[in-house]
């Protein structure tokens, strides 16, 4: 029977933060456990779309 894949999901709450690409950057570079996926789920409370 062959593993399952299981999934993290990163959920990253912004508003108006220039460094948030440092931080996906950071999150892209991370060791990944084997047998798991990764997402992101960013939400930008800024009215305008500063993200």
């Amino acid at each position: 029977m062959a593993a399952k894949t299981r999934s993290i999901d990163i959920c990253v709450c912004t508003f108006r933060r220039p460094e948030l690409a440092d931080t996906l950057r950071s999150i892209a570079a991370m060791d990944r456990p084997a047998g798991f996926e990764i997402g992101v789920v960013l939400a930008d409370n800024d009215d305008q779309p500063s993200a």
